[in-house]
């Protein structure tokens, strides 16, 4: 058996916040307990707040917990078995219905998170993205939510290019929305939002209320992550791309997380490494409050 001095304090003081909470728990490995008497409901309530988010499917006594050290870059797993109290229909008939009941739950409250990252050119989102998939402990599903993807049709008739890209980004978001019911956590290379910062000054009415329509076209997503860096390492990054205009798209997306409420301003003038850590800390956050709620 482990040392009870290897297991990290996190895994530790989930522990003595489930034994604090009246629950019946009984240690049967260091990274390892059994609740008596509790339903998934009530642990997941507890541990959402230290991080810890249920990794399996809501069904059976055993619910795989992980929490996310951001620092050591690694993921830590508390797993938890759970056994009704009671007499031998608490182990038979009950625990069918209690799972039944579990199975239910987890389908009306199942749709995963909604992660938007964005910000100016250059500020990492594709990779980010890309990273965010390969290093998550839950299926991740990646959708590009940008107005103008490469190859895009080019309409003649006026208006018709708009259309185009609301239905565009509806099937987008339609899509996106199975996959997170389906239990996996979704994130957005882009969004909608960005009509409202790649609006130029000056730009007349039609322009304004063009951008307004395509920004609010998708439902808002659950997290909005803005990727934010010195003007001189946007530019080095993309150096096609004039450093006065990626000033201003900086300056827009601040004032875009500003009127969001719930953004997070991540900074991402570090290596890409340092970026990942710091975005699946939040995510990962704010996965386990959700499910927690």
């Amino acid at each position: 058996m482990t040392d009870p001095s290897d297991v990290h304090h996190r895994i530790a003081g989930a522990v003595v916040a489930l034994r604090e909470s009246g629950l019946e728990v009984s240690a049967t490995a260091a990274q390892a307990v059994g609740v008596v008497g509790g339903d998934v409901r009530t642990i997941t309530a507890v541990l959402a707040p230290l991080g810890f988010a249920e990794i399996g499917p809501e069904r059976g006594p055993d619910h795989p917990f992980v929490a996310y050290d951001a620092e050591a870059d690694r993921w830590l797993r508390l797993d938890v078995s759970t056994a009704p109290s009671g007499g031998p229909w608490a182990t038979t008939g009950r625990r069918t219905v209690v799972n039944a009941w579990q199975r239910l739950r987890g389908a009306a409250r199942r749709g995963s998170l909604r992660v938007a990252l964005l910000g100016p050119d250059g500020a990492g989102k594709s990779s980010l993205a890309a990273e965010l998939a390969r290093s998550l402990p839950i299926p991740v599903r990646r959708f590009y939510g940008g107005l103008y993807p490469v190859g895009r049709r080019q309409f003649r008739l006026r208006g018709l290019g708009t259309a185009a890209t609301i239905l565009r980004l509806w099937r987008t978001s339609a899509r996106a929305t199975v996959a997170a019911w389906l239990g996996r956590l979704v994130v957005f290379d882009r969004y909608p939002l960005d009509a409202l910062v790649l609006l130029q000054d000056g730009a007349g009415r039609l322009h304004r209320w063009r951008g307004v329509l395509l920004a609010r076209s998708c439902p808002r997503p659950d997290l909005l992550i803005v990727l934010d860096a010195p003007v001189e390492v946007l530019h080095e990054r993309r150096q096609e791309q004039a450093v006065d205009v990626l000033e201003a798209q900086r300056h827009r997306y601040a004032d875009l997380a500003r009127a969001t409420p719930g953004t997070v301003v991540v900074a991402a003038a570090t290596e890409i490494d340092d970026v990942r850590r710091r975005v699946i800390e939040v995510v990962w956050r704010t996965h386990a409050d959700r499910r927690g709620t």
